[in-house]
């Protein structure tokens, strides 16, 4: 891979959200290897004059589902799992060219989406993925018709399904070590009902605590942490006091909670774009439902106040499904801006996403050493984070060192 100098740009430090002005960035192997205020040697690399544009790190969604591309889960699971993964495909590409560089997978995802994005058969994100999430019999993932009564297994089998099934101590470590064993980076379980009409009610809990314990202790063994679907403050803090470390929606969340949260060093991963586009499913909906879905989107502005107040990190997510709504995936940085400061939405989308993942020492900010997963972008987020909601701000897009999207010229 030849070297790219970037030239004359505005590095944005998500950090302190200050732009400074340097005279070139060199990448080469998919880093970042330089970062000049004098110019540098040219000699056998490309060189990209970027017109005093900004400089700043790829963005990173934490709650992404990239298999889903139907209204319905139930229907979503019985897909050809071929069909599955051609729509994905187009999803992750679509994510790529909104900025994106890369997203964790909540739900659904395998191995071969990894290693089909690594190698560039897939022209995508970077994927940090979970498996399939884990739920009870009966819990808001059980995906079966009230009168099928067949053995769950068969739903690990299918692409298009999210579920992992298990009941009981035993079974949700086995569950865990196969996860794990199938290439999972994290463990992602189902606390609580949610608002999905085929689903469970929202107040209804998941899993016993000396399940969600065992779970916690099987990931921990394995070096790695659980996140949670939990919207009610009920499951949020069952969540948190038994050491799950990333609460997914946290729509519910009470100042109480929130507090333990910040002293448990949890993050909270809000979906604004999901409930902002359920409006598109409310056909499927009863009214009680519907009420129940704008009660939820009420909240979940309300939970991001509580949340800042109470010192919380806030990550990225988007929990989009049906696979004509994935476009409102940037989004997120409008519906955010109307209750959070520019510099907390754009820190939620880097330096903070990159601490989910685990990866502050690669990605989330512009630094020498870091992945070469960058964007060349019009103004700067820092004081305007909306501009992120237009992908044609982005005049450039770069993965792990390569040119996706360049329409500087």
């Amino acid at each position: 891979m030849t070297a790219l100098v970037l030239k004359n740009v505005g590095v944005l430090d998500t950090e302190s959200c200050e732009v400074t002005r340097y005279d070139n960035v060199v990448l080469e192997g998919g880093k970042i290897v330089e970062i000049n205020t004098a110019p540098t040697s040219e000699d056998g690399k490309d060189v990209i004059d970027c017109g005093g544009l900004t400089l700043m790190p790829g963005l990173i969604d934490c709650h992404v589902h990239i298999n889903m591309s139907s209204w319905s889960t139930p229907q979503n699971a019985a897909l050809h799992n071929s069909l599955v993964a051609a729509r994905a495909t187009r999803i992750l590409n679509g994510m790529l060219m909104r900025g994106f560089t890369t997203v964790r997978d909540t739900g659904g995802a395998d191995k071969g989406y990894v290693i089909a994005t690594d190698e560039g058969t897939i022209v995508g994100p970077d994927l940090v993925i979970c498996g399939k999430m884990l739920c009870q019999t009966g819990g808001h993932q059980d995906v079966r018709a009230k009168w099928d009564n067949q053995d769950p297994e068969y739903l690990r089998f299918q692409l298009g399904s999210k579920s992992h099934m298990c009941d009981g101590v035993p079974e949700v470590r086995k569950a865990v070590r196969q996860e794990i064993r199938a290439g999972a980076d994290y463990i992602k379980i189902i606390a609580n009902g949610g608002l999905a009409p085929t689903g469970v009610p929202i107040n209804h809990l998941a899993f016993s605590e000396e399940e969600i314990a065992a779970i916690v202790e099987e990931a921990a063994i394995a070096d790695t942490y659980v996140a949670a679907h939990a919207y009610t403050d009920k499951s949020i803090e069952r969540c948190v006091r038994l050491g799950v470390r990333t609460i997914e929606h946290c729509v519910f969340v009470s100042e109480e909670t929130a507090q333990m949260m910040k002293e448990k060093g949890c993050i909270a991963v809000p979906t604004m774009a999901t409930f902002e586009t359920l409006e598109g499913k409310s056909s499927s909906m009863t009214p009680e439902q519907q009420e129940r879905a704008r009660q939820a989107r009420e909240s979940a502005y309300n939970a991001m106040v509580i949340l800042k107040e109470a010192g919380v990190p806030m990550a990225f997510g988007t929990d989009l499904t049906h696979i004509s709504l994935h476009h409102h995936q940037s989004d997120e940085f409008t519906y955010r801006s109307r209750v959070l400061p520019a510099k907390d939405v754009l820190q939620s989308a880097t330096i903070n996403a990159a601490k989910v993942l685990r990866k502050e020492n690669e990605l989330g900010n512009v630094f020498v050493g870091a992945k070469a997963n960058l964007l060349l972008v019009e103004g700067n987020p820092a004081e305007d984070v909306t501009l992120l909601s237009k992908p044609d701000n982005m005049k450039l897009i770069i993965k792990s060192g390569e040119i996706v999207k360049n329409t500087l010229n």
